[in-house]
């Protein structure tokens, strides 16, 4: 969970079958594996408190949102409520958001609103219409390649200090988690799609056993500084 070969949720609605005819083969399997280092890990923004510039917690980052470019756009803040109850949600452009290296594995994030500024703004909802990507509906998406096999899912997804989605960590092999090994694709080399329930699809044009042999990934907290 790359330019983004994703093209919008409602033209793609039905189009997984003929994914093996649309799909070229890549010349170079080795060119769709992502090695740089210094980004930000999805699983590990999502769930992260927001504080302004007093300190004070505004809120917390529930989703983020992805656009055509597989440029993060948006960070959907949860704001109110007590344990998700009457919680609102706020759509704040996601460069306005300060991330920096936590204390611990989290990341930290800052934005200059108070909580009342943020509860001020029209409350988002996701649509069926959207054509943006939730990241968090891409990680555990699974990922098939052009025979439409099942070579794997997607664990998490990197994002870089600009907002950009530079590569989707695929998890390979193992059963019930336990032996899996994680490549990191590059996110341009994915082509996104929605079944006909909604549900995110992913499809490269790799076998599983290119992705058993590319370079194992490896987590170092938040980010991989």
């Amino acid at each position: 969970m790359k330019k983004l070969m994703a093209v919008t949720a409602l033209s793609m609605l039905f189009a997984v079958p003929a994914l093996a005819e649309t799909m070229a083969p890549a010349s170079k399997s080795e060119d769709m594996f992502y090695s740089q280092r210094g980004e930000w890990r999805v699983n590990k923004m999502i769930g992260v408190k927001v504080v302004n510039a007093a300190g004070d917690t505004v809120g917390d980052i529930n989703e983020l949102l992805i656009d055509k470019n597989g440029v993060v756009s948006t960070a959907i803040i949860g704001v109110g409520g007590y344990l998700g109850v009457g919680e609102r949600h706020a759509a704040i452009t996601y460069s306005t958001l300060r991330i920096a290296k936590g204390s611990g594995e989290a990341p930290a994030a800052s934005l200059n609103m108070t909580k009342d500024e943020l509860k001020a703004t029209p409350e988002w909802k996701w649509t069926s219409g959207n054509t943006e990507w939730r990241a968090s509906k891409l990680v555990g998406a699974k990922v098939t390649n052009v025979s439409n096999e099942t070579i794997g899912d997607i664990n998490d997804m990197l994002i870089d200090k600009d907002g950009k989605v530079t590569a989707a960590i695929i998890g390979v092999g193992g059963y019930l988690g336990l032996g899996e090994r994680h490549a990191a694709v590059a996110f341009n080399a994915l082509q996104l799609t929605r079944d006909a329930s909604g549900n995110a699809l992913a499809h490269v044009n790799l076998t599983k056993d290119q992705l058993k042999s590319a370079p194992e990934w490896k987590s170092q907290g938040a980010s991989l500084n």
